[in-house]
């Protein structure tokens, strides 16, 4: 693991522990929950009850907040620290999720999910390509991916942030279009964004895809 990766975990954890102290468990939860449902509307999402999902990057309050009802598996490097410095992280309020301290790049699972959600995370993983190609195999035939992430308007704040390595927290900085691009390359197919929150530097946008079967 890269010292640069490392960093950024430290960094993050940090950047919750500060967070999170400002803001009420109860009330940040119900907030979260009702974002996690806008998106799933936005992104016209009908699961089959009992769908298998992956929360990968989940963070202490992901997407799993409302996906009970299905078989959902909640993957994060930083697990361990969330349950021992987070109150607002307590696991055995979501009997529906199973919780793997992991990072995406190293996890593995034979059954395969119908539904794969990276929600703000993936400009935080180590490796980038690797980590699309990991969604990309551990997904069904015909599975879908479901990706938010902040993206950058111009090349020139892109080259400027990429070559200087100031954003110590996000260590992958790419274009909508890049996105769009590798996960066509990939085999996904049906691929749609919607811009979520526009920005001066940043729109961060959900990317929905669907494997091919």
């Amino acid at each position: 693991m890269s010292l640069r990766w490392r960093i950024a975990q430290k960094l993050e954890l940090a950047w919750w522990r500060c967070y999170l102290t400002r803001r009420p468990s109860a009330a940040y939860l119900e907030a979260k929950k009702r974002y996690w449902q806008r998106l799933l509307n936005t992104a016209g999402l009908a699961l089959r009850p009992g769908s298998r999902i992956l929360d990968a990057g989940c963070g202490p309050a992901g997407i799993f907040l409302v996906l009970y009802g299905h078989e959902v598996v909640a993957i994060d490097p930083l697990i361990a620290a969330y349950s021992t410095y987070l109150p607002v992280f307590e696991p055995a309020r979501y009997p529906w999720v199973v919780f793997r301290a992991c990072r995406l790049e190293d996890f593995a699972d034979a059954s395969g999910f119908d539904l794969a959600c990276c929600m703000n995370a993936v400009n935080h993983v180590e490796d980038w390509e690797g980590c699309l190609r990991q969604l990309h195999q551990l997904l069904r035939p015909e599975g879908r991916l479901l990706l938010s992430v902040d993206v950058h308007r111009r090349k020139g704040w892109q080259r400027l942030l990429q070559g200087s390595g100031a954003d110590l927290l996000h260590p992958h900085q790419h274009r909508q279009e890049e996105y769009l691009t590798f996960l066509g390359k990939l085999g996904f197919k049906d691929l749609s964004f919607h811009r979520i929150r526009a920005g001066k530097v940043f729109d961060h946008v959900l990317i929905s895809a669907r494997k091919n079967g």
